[in-house]
């Protein structure tokens, strides 16, 4: 009876002790969701403004620059309007931004915020805790630079600053 039983005995403590291993091997996220893995939370959040596409709204003149903007001078904001039927929207700098909020506090804002558009808020929403912070670690790197962009313009009112009009045109009656 105990020859047979030691053999059951080794296997289920070798099961459980591989099972403990691969269980902390796995990388995982404290809420859950898929992150960036990168060589340091800095370098994942530059990553993750570029393909995330901040610098496009969030950088001055990004987009005419195709991209060749210098890194001291990205995400401090654009004075450029974005204009729809509900109102006028300025692209805020985003160094400013870190500056005013915690780190808890700027995961919490990336998860909660809804505003206006052209914002994607229904997509930033989405994004990880790891991601969040590393994304709050990179732009509180950059420094403090820059002033804060023009405030929301209610839509029955003519702003002053250049804009961009986001209005459909010409829809047809089944759109």
């Amino acid at each position: 009876m105990i020859k047979s039983f030691k053999p059951r005995f080794t296997f289920y403590i070798i099961l459980i002790f591989g099972l403990a291993i691969f269980i902390s091997c796995q990388q995982k996220t404290g809420d859950g969701n898929p992150y960036v893995s990168a060589s340091s939370p800095i370098e994942a959040g530059r990553y993750l403004a570029i393909v995330g596409g901040c610098n496009d709204c969030h950088t001055n003149g990004y987009l005419q620059a195709n991209g060749n903007i210098p890194e001291g001078d990205m995400l401090t904001g654009s004075p450029m309007g974005w204009r729809g039927p509900w109102g006028t929207t300025y692209a805020s700098n985003l160094r400013i931004t870190v500056d005013m909020f915690s780190e808890d506090e700027f995961v919490e804002l990336l998860h909660d915020r809804t505003d206006s558009p052209p914002m994607p808020w229904m997509n930033v929403n989405k994004i990880s805790d790891t991601d969040a912070r590393s994304l709050y670690k990179y732009i509180k790197s950059l420094g403090l630079k820059g002033e804060a962009m023009p405030e929301m313009v209610p839509p029955d009112k003519e702003p002053e600053t250049p804009y961009i009009l986001i209005e459909p045109q010409n829809l047809g009656a089944g759109n």
